[in-house]
């Protein structure tokens, strides 16, 4: 990760914006811990994830 950090400067500025979500979010997901609150669960759509109760979950893993 620390690769694509120092990479960052010689790409364009969009492109630099979407990576740098994406890498806030992958450290984000490798610091936390089992037990803590806010956990992300997907990295495709963390905030899709959160709304998912418990009763919906089980009907998607049906499928």
């Amino acid at each position: 990760m620390r690769d694509i950090e120092h990479k960052l400067d010689q790409v364009d500025i969009d492109v630099r914006e979407r990576i740098a979500v994406r890498l806030q979010r992958a450290q984000q997901v490798l610091a936390q811990r089992p037990k803590d609150k806010r956990q992300l669960d997907a990295l495709h759509m963390p905030e899709e994830a959160k709304t998912l109760t418990r009763r919906q979950w089980r009907w998607i893993k049906r499928r």
